[in-house]
């Protein structure tokens, strides 16, 4: 406080104080003063101590004076130092006038899932916003107390939008339309709920740029939503553990739940599911994706009816599905944890158990799984691989012969295939290198 204390004797301080508490319980308005009424601003301060006395004092006053001009009891911070000119010496002190308060016009909320009411009351600026194009005098939304609404920066609620519970908007983030915030969920930075959103639960954080619109719901457990992410239309997200969502769009009928993370991502879809330990990265999604367990997704598509998942060990060593630089749709299916980059897999298309899949195409009711690896090869119809086989393609004149399986054919057992036209059999050893040399050469001589 940049107070002048030899300047301001004890008795002045008194006086200011003294003088504003007995007019405002004259005015009815001591209601307002919750930190005044105790009638003893100095009972923590040594009373030897004149110049910390009568800097009690006239914080006490100061803090009077500012709920005063709220109340309409002062013009502004002029009209205090005219009439009680000590202030002049210690102007400072009545800065930061709170911006807004609670009109006479209210509301009682019912939480359907618990039957308690709260009663909100519509605020009204007391000093011009212009970050949020608000006026001294407009009308707000609704708050159930002070401290739902920061006094600092620029944030607000507006329209019809409701913050309580315990819930608090701060920085420059705004509140607005008919959204709702409550359970000790906070709204920060520069943050936007709006048209008829909801957002509850404590730890739940929005912040930064997000958005949250639409009918979208945001709950659960220390869920974070940052960066320029993007929470809209039916979306539902109930988060646990430090669940978070940064610079993604969600829109659409979308549901996410427990511990996902989801990162750069768009999701668009009539009904998307992601939920346990799924961690997705700057992947597109649409239609009526499923992503469960312990997936990891990264800079990949997801769309029409995609089911990803891989069983949630709650151990300090998970298994994971990952699914990287992938292409999934159709009724494709990723289960167990297998391995998947630069793949695309279509119609009834699956690969699970431990298999590890790359630079390949699956399509038909092709099925890759055990500890099947296949890398380079299209496979399609009825192909499938298992156990510990091996399908790839092979090397001539450096260019790479992609292995191509279909029919009903089926490659287990220890099988190796290398760079071959299969569509019909069941093949469960290796290939001798005879036998791939010969079909080469046969290859060669028809083409």
């Amino acid at each position: 406080m940049a107070i002048d204390k030899n300047q301001v004797s004890v008795e002045e301080a008194y006086d200011a104080y003294f003088s504003l508490y007995t007019s405002c319980c004259d005015d009815n308005l001591h209601h307002f003063y919750d930190r005044g009424k105790n009638n003893e601003p100095i009972r923590d301060v040594d009373s030897s101590d004149k110049k910390a006395v009568a800097e009690a004092y006239l914080s006490a006053a100061a803090d009077i004076a500012k709920e005063a001009l709220v109340m309409g009891g002062f013009k502004d911070k002029e009209d205090i130092m005219l009439q009680y000119p000590v202030f002049r010496k210690c102007e400072d002190l009545l800065d930061n006038v709170y911006k807004f308060a609670l009109t006479g016009e209210s509301n009682v909320i019912v939480n359907e899932n618990t039957g308690d009411e709260y009663t909100v009351y519509r605020i009204r600026a007391l000093k011009d916003i212009p970050e949020k194009n608000v006026k001294r005098g407009d009308l707000g939304g609704f708050v159930e107390c002070e401290d739902n609404l920061s006094h600092f920066n620029s944030c607000w609620v507006a329209g019809d939008a409701a913050v309580y519970d315990g819930a608090v908007v701060e920085d420059n983030a705004l509140v607005k339309d008919n959204a709702l915030v409550f359970g000790q969920a906070v709204v920060g930075a520069c943050a936007t709920v709006q048209e008829f959103a909801c957002v509850s639960d404590k730890g739940v954080f929005i912040e930064d740029n997000a958005l949250i619109g639409g009918s979208a719901v945001v709950c659960g457990d220390n869920v974070s939503i940052g960066g320029n992410a993007q929470v809209t239309g039916k979306s539902l997200v109930i988060g646990r553990d430090y669940s978070e969502i940064g610079g993604t769009e969600i829109n659409g009928n979308v549901t996410v739940l427990d511990y996902a993370n989801i990162v750069n991502c768009k999701i668009d879809g009539d009904s998307v599911v992601i939920s346990e330990n799924a961690f997705i990265t700057d992947t597109e999604i649409t239609g009526n994706v499923k992503v469960l367990g312990n997936s990891v997704i990264r800079n990949s598509e997801l769309e029409q009816d995609a089911y990803i998942s891989c069983p949630s060990l709650h151990t300090d060593n998970m298994l994971h599905s990952h699914v990287e630089n992938s292409v999934i749709r159709g009724q494709a299916r990723v289960s167990g944890c297998p391995k998947l980059n630069y793949v695309q897999m279509d119609d009834r298309a699956s690969i699970e158990s431990n298999a590890h899949v790359e630079h390949s195409v699956l399509i038909g009711k092709s099925y890759v799984g055990g500890n099947a690896e296949v890398s380079y090869s299209n496979l399609s119809e009825n192909a499938m691989v298992l156990d510990r086989a091996v399908v790839s393609c092979s090397s001539k004149d450096n260019q790479l012969a992609r292995s191509v399986i279909s029919g009903d054919t089926i490659i287990k057992g220890n099988a190796k295939i290398y760079g071959e036209k299969i569509s019909h059999g069941v093949i469960d050893k290796s290939r001798p290198v005879s036998h791939r040399d010969k079909s080469s050469k046969t290859k060669e001589r028809t083409e």
